[in-house]
This record gives C-alpha cells, sequence and structure tokens, in this order.
C-alpha cells in the first residue's frame, strides 16, 4: 500500500524538493502552500502524514496542527522548522499532537527517518 504525504511549506522551492525527493522514495505526495489549501487536501486526501511548516507565513503552523488534529486525529503530523531546534515550539508543537519534530537544515534522510517512525507508531 502506498503511503500518502501531504507536505505544508510556503517555501515553493522546499516544498517542491520534498516532494520530489518523496515520490522517488515511493510515497504519494501532495503540497499545501497555505492553512486553507492543506485543510481542503487533508479533508480530500486523507494523508497518512503531513509534513507541516512551522512558520506558514502569513498562517501559523502550530494552529494548523490543531485545526488538523481536531479533523483528523488519525493523520500523523511531523512538524519542519527552520528556527533550529527549540524547547518551547517543541514542547507546544507536542502538546497540540504532533508526532515529529525536525529543522528544515537536516538532511532529507532525516525527514524520511521521522515519517517512517511516525508511520510505524
Amino acid at each position: 500500500m502506498t503511503r500518502r504525504i501531504l507536505t505544508v511549506d510556503d517555501d515553493t522551492q522546499l516544498r517542491d524538493l520534498i516532494c520530489l525527493y518523496f515520490e522517488e522514495k515511493g510515497f504519494a505526495i501532495s503540497a499545501a502552500s497555505d492553512a486553507s489549501d492543506a485543510m481542503a487536501k487533508v479533508a480530500s486526501d486523507q494523508p497518512d502524514v503531513v509534513i507541516l511548516d512551522i512558520n506558514l507565513g502569513k498562517d501559523d503552523g502550530l494552529k494548523l496542527l490543531s485545526r488538523i488534529k481536531e479533523h483528523s486525529p488519525q493523520i500523523r503530523v511531523v512538524m519542519m522548522t527552520g528556527f533550529g531546534y527549540d524547547d518551547e515550539l517543541l514542547r507546544e508543537a507536542l502538546q497540540r499532537g504532533a508526532d515529529g519534530y525536525v529543522g528544515k537544515a537536516l538532511p532529507m534522510e532525516e525527514l524520511l527517518g521521522s515519517v517512517n517512525r511516525v508511520l510505524q507508531a
């Protein structure tokens, strides 16, 4: 069974890179650039995992995390941040239901490892 991933990031280049990488790894992947598009795709695609940027420009990734978990609590969410490791952000993300937390500066293999870990949980 092909696992479905939704990546949500306002950075077009990073979003496209994540899509290409996970497609090459055999995942079915879709992308969104903002909260409204992400919620529409959560409802229509029912992804297994959402890779979600904490800072979505005009949208708040942590608020979107809460909305995703309220709508579809079974969906796993890996939060991604360009801020590096931040105890406060990590704690808040986990309280809101995040299943994983990675930095954008990490290699793509680390993101893949996080996705695989939450899929096995």
